[in-house]
């Protein structure tokens, strides 16, 4: 597969996030470039070739745009999925850097 071609595109997230307008776009843009760059600072890489990737990008860019304020509520179930999904993947990264030494 190409690389441009694993990427999540707009209308992906409007998808999964229910967003039937396009009144919102470059927010959601703005977001999910956001969403790469914490996952590639988290993991190490940001492979939207793995499925896991692209199901926590859509994850976090929903909960950002559910949530836009900085609150904390009491239901952490999302971040929580998402540290998991996190720690899976900077496990598997880090072994995959070790193997090729």
């Amino acid at each position: 597969m190409e690389e441009s071609t694993d990427k999540l595109t707009i209308d992906c997230v409007k998808q999964y996030a229910r967003i039937d307008s396009d009144d919102e776009d470059d927010i959601l843009a703005l977001m999910l470039e956001a969403a790469r760059r914490y996952v590639n600072h988290e993991v190490g890489k940001c492979d939207e070739s793995d499925e896991r990737v692209k199901v926590l990008l859509l994850a976090i860019v929903s909960n950002m745009y559910d949530n836009r304020v900085l609150a904390v509520d009491k239901n952490q179930s999302v971040q929580y999925v998402a540290n998991q999904m996190i720690m899976q993947l900077q496990f598997e990264y880090d072994k995959e850097t070790h193997d090729d030494c």
